[in-house]
Parts: structure tokens; C-alpha cells; sequence
């Protein structure tokens, strides 16, 4: 009898204290022990529908509720990505179910690669651009693009793949354009005309012209003799790689017929995949395994591209990083946790000086209303029964962004002034800089001189925020930006989709698909 006494007691002490540890849990987590028990808290006590749920979400999180969690969901540049992979967190959020839902439907027949084949991409590409002895390797110095940021990195991409394809010792270094050979301000404030290239924003290389004076000499003679440089046919069928040497490129290098066969750039961007597929796995989602081997040109520039542009974002300088962190300190606690929540939708509006390669321009005479985007918004979230509930705008126009804002929380002050009330979207933008000074001066190639560079900056600040944020785009296919965001964040879900409608972004430009 004593025995059985005893043992009652203890099973009696053992089940109190694990309730009174569940209790102190859930305190501190805020929400009720019954919701830590069950796992799926939305469906508790009925609360079945999707209204009952967010009004239920909307008084616990992001303050309490799910802080705990994951120490990374306290960390700005990485809540978004928990919020998709973690099982203790995304079952907790009404959003989920629908916003996966999208996700599903809009990835049916899209192509997908691993973490290993992406691993293979990115280790062959930081072998090649920073390799032990910059003067063992044969440089392929290209002459930075005279054209937009973005259109820059979307020119030098195939061009450091180039570098990947012809095998071991070579290395892409951007160079400048010769001296007065340049029109656009695109480099200004980059220092002197040998850094007004694209390196000047992205660490592409440790190699260094400056550090080496044969090759500066070779170029510099190159340049005086007016030699327009190499093209890209001659380059793939040149087997020099001696140590110490250099073909310097054309300017532009991009190759746009992609169905012919004998097309220069479409022969090695295939090799490079199928060497790929050899180290990860990739496939096409709701396809048979036969469909890898019959998939369009466009895919594979797709899935290149997007680990390439996904890198490039990480190789951006500290100073830009400073700014982004600058622009998410104002979506913060006290404590430095994030006051906003996943999903998080990007908006993209390109305006000011893009008439010409603006489709909707073009035939209206006028620039696409704002509304277009935010009905296409409630249009997916409808139906499929979401809500986005931080959406992050970049635009070149003031205007646009306000008008934005305006439909969005019905905004009347600053675009992001009704954050944290109830039933109000969580609008993100950068605050730190004159968002209207470009549609006020008349084009981006308006900007003085002397404020171009922190102009430069402060853009791939926000680029650099939607590649840690975001989850979706809708944007405009006819815009650099708008196929770069649609690339990065292709690349954080390792989809390759360069259709209007994909998984990764939405192209307002109907008739214009990402490989144009």
C-alpha cells in the first residue's frame, strides 16, 4: 500500500510541475497552454475561419506570441526565411495555409534545383573570382556596360559564367569604359575613371587591375589604340591561360538569339547546367523526370541568373548593408525586434524616365495606374484566402509611392504613418532618402554628380532589404529592377520561372516575359 501511495505521489508531483512548467511557458509566450499542447493555435476553440484567426493574430503578434520560437525570427534579414522553413513557427500564423496555396499553384511546371546544385554554382564562381594568386589566372577583363545599374549586372552575369565555362585559372575582372567613351552618370562618385565600373558596387573580385601594373599597361595601350576588345565567339574558342594574361571584352557581350544553335553563349550555358545536375538535383514541379531534359532556354537563363543576382546582393559593400539596417531600425521595437510580419510582398514601380521601354507607355500615352498593383494583390490574396501583411514599396517616383500607401492603408501622411493599427498593412520604404528627388529632377540621369553614388547606395539598400524580405514581386518586366527582383528572389526559393506570372513575381508588363 505505501508503495502504491508513493507511487501516486509521484506521478501526482511529476504532472503538476510539468503543468505549472507549461503554464510559466505560456505566459512568457503568451498564449494559453492548450494552444502549446495542440500545435495548430488557430484551431482552438473553433476558431476556424480566416477573420476569426487574424483578429486572433493581430492581438498577439509579433510582440509575444512567436518570439521565443527562433532566436533568428528576432533578426530582420532572417525572419522571413524562418518563417518559411520553421515548423514551430509557420503553423502558427493564419496566412500560411493560403500564401502556400499561391505558392503551389503558381510553381506548377516551374523549374527547381537543391541546395547542392546551387552549392556547386557558387563554389565553382568564388574559385574563379577569388583565387589564391590573382596573377596565376588569366584574366577576362570586361568593359562595363554603358547603361543602368541593374542593366550592368544583368550584362556581366553570362559574362562571369563565361569565366566558370572555360575551365580552371580564369578570372572576370570589370574594368572601365576608355576615357570620354562614357555617357550615362551611372559610375559617378565611383573615384577615378579606372573604378567607374560596376566592381565600384559589387565585390565581384579580389583581383585588381591597380594591383597589377603589366596588365594596367596592356590596357591602358589597348585603350589608346582604340581596340574595341574581344567578342565573345572569339573568347570561347580561345584556349590561351597563361599566367599573367588578358583578353579584355567588348562592352556588351550578351547574345539575345537564344534558339539559335550556334549561338556562341547557348552551347556553354548548357554545359554549365548539365555539369550542375551532376552535383545537386533539379527537376520540374508536377512533371515527369523526362521534363529536365526538355526544358526552354529561358528556364535555365532563369536559374543561373538567380543564384547569380541572389550572390551579387551578398557581395554589395558594408556601407550599403549600414543603410538597409538604417531603413529597418525604424521598423523596430525598443528591444531592436521587428514590428513587421511575413509574407511579405515587394511593390515595384518604374516610372519617371522609362517611357520608351514602358509597354503600357507606349500604347496609353501615360504611365500604369497604381491601383493596377494592388488589385492584382487582392486578386491572388482572394483567392486563395491570405493576406500580405508587410509589403515593402521601391519606386523612383514619390508620387507613386504615396499613391501606393494611399491604397493600401488609405495613408493621407507619410506612407508608413498608420503601422500597428488595427486592420493595417505594415508599409516599408526608405525613409532615409528623398524618394521623390528623381521624379522632381526628370530622370535618373538628372542626378548631380555629386549625389549619384549615395543615390546608387541607398537603391541597392532596398534591393538588398527585399532580398532578405520578401517572398514575392509585383513588378515590371520591361524594368532592370523589376527582372532583378523577380531573380532574387527566385534564387532565395531555388525556382526558375521567367514567365509573366510565376512563383517569384508577377509582371504588370503582360507582354513581356523575363528574358526579353
Amino acid at each position: 500500500m505505501k508503495v502504491v501511495r508513493s507511487l501516486a505521489l509521484s506521478i501526482f508531483v511529476a504532472v503538476t510541475v510539468i503543468c505549472g512548467i507549461s503554464v510559466l511557458i505560456s505566459c512568457s509566450l503568451d498564449f494559453p497552454p492548450i494552444f502549446l499542447a495542440r500545435g495548430y493555435w488557430y484551431e482552438v476553440h473553433g476558431l476556424n475561419s480566416f477573420e476569426e484567426r487574424q483578429l486572433l493574430l493581430s492581438h498577439t503578434w509579433p510582440h509575444n506570441t512567436l518570439q521565443e520560437a527562433s532566436r533568428n525570427f528576432l533578426d530582420w534579414k532572417e525572419r522571413s526565411a524562418e518563417w518559411w522553413r520553421n515548423n514551430l513557427i509557420n503553423p502558427q500564423d493564419p496566412n500560411w495555409e493560403g500564401r502556400h496555396r499561391l505558392h503551389d499553384s503558381l510553381k506548377n511546371g516551374t523549374l527547381w534545383y537543391d541546395e547542392d546544385l546551387e552549392n556547386a554554382f557558387l563554389s565553382r564562381l568564388e574559385a574563379h573570382q577569388f583565387p589564391e594568386r590573382c596573377t596565376d589566372n588569366h584574366w577576362i577583363a570586361h568593359r562595363t556596360h554603358d547603361s543602368g545599374l541593374l542593366s550592368c549586372a544583368h550584362i556581366i552575369t553570362p559574362v562571369l559564367m563565361m569565366g566558370i565555362l572555360k575551365g580552371d585559372g580564369y578570372t572576370v575582372v570589370p574594368i572601365s569604359r576608355p576615357p570620354g567613351k562614357t555617357g550615362l552618370p551611372t559610375f559617378d562618385g565611383c573615384g577615378e575613371g579606372k573604378d567607374k565600373h560596376i566592381g565600384c558596387f559589387f565585390n565581384l573580385t579580389s583581383c585588381r587591375v591597380e594591383d597589377d601594373p603589366y596588365r594596367a599597361e596592356v590596357m591602358n595601350n589597348q585603350s589608346a589604340r582604340g581596340v574595341k576588345g574581344a567578342t565573345w565567339d572569339s573568347l570561347w574558342h580561345d584556349n590561351t591561360t597563361q599566367p599573367g594574361g588578358m583578353t579584355i571584352l567588348r562592352s556588351f557581350m550578351f547574345r539575345y538569339d537564344a534558339q539559335s544553335h550556334n549561338d556562341a553563349w547557348r552551347r556553354p550555358k548548357l554545359r554549365l547546367w548539365n555539369q550542375l545536375k551532376k552535383e545537386g538535383r533539379a527537376g520540374v514541379h508536377n512533371r515527369s523526370d523526362r521534363a529536365i531534359d526538355k526544358l526552354r532556354d529561358s528556364q535555365v537563363d532563369f536559374a543561373l541568373h538567380g543564384m547569380m543576382s541572389a550572390w551579387m546582393m551578398r557581395q554589395t559593400s558594408d556601407r550599403v548593408k549600414k543603410i538597409a539596417n538604417k531603413i529597418m531600425s525604424r521598423y523596430q521595437d525598443e528591444m531592436e525586434r521587428p514590428l513587421w510580419m511575413p509574407p511579405v510582398l515587394a511593390l515595384h514601380v518604374r516610372q519617371t524616365d522609362k517611357k520608351w521601354e514602358d509597354p503600357y507607355f507606349q500604347q496609353h500615352k501615360k504611365y500604369r495606374s497604381v491601383d493596377d498593383y494592388f488589385e492584382q494583390m487582392k486578386s491572388m490574396e482572394e483567392q486563395f484566402n491570405f493576406r500580405w501583411e508587410s509589403i515593402f514599396i521601391i519606386s523612383d517616383s514619390g508620387s507613386a509611392i504615396q499613391s501606393l500607401a494611399q491604397a493600401l492603408n488609405n495613408v493621407t501622411g507619410l506612407p508608413d504613418s498608420l503601422n500597428g493599427q488595427e486592420g493595417k498593412r505594415f508599409i516599408m520604404y526608405d525613409w532615409t532618402y528623398d524618394n521623390a528627388l528623381i521624379e522632381r529632377l526628370g530622370g535618373h540621369t538628372k542626378i548631380p554628380s555629386d549625389m549619384k553614388h549615395s543615390a546608387q547606395e541607398h537603391f541597392l539598400a532596398t534591393l538588398y532589404i527585399i532580398h532578405k524580405i520578401a517572398d514575392y514581386a509585383i513588378v515590371q518586366y520591361s524594368s532592370n529592377v523589376g527582372r532583378f527582383l523577380s531573380e532574387i528572389i527566385g534564387g532565395k526559393h531555388r525556382l526558375a520561372s521567367p514567365d509573366p506570372v510565376g512563383p517569384n513575381a508577377f509582371s504588370v508588363d503582360v507582354f513581356w516575359v523575363h528574358n526579353r
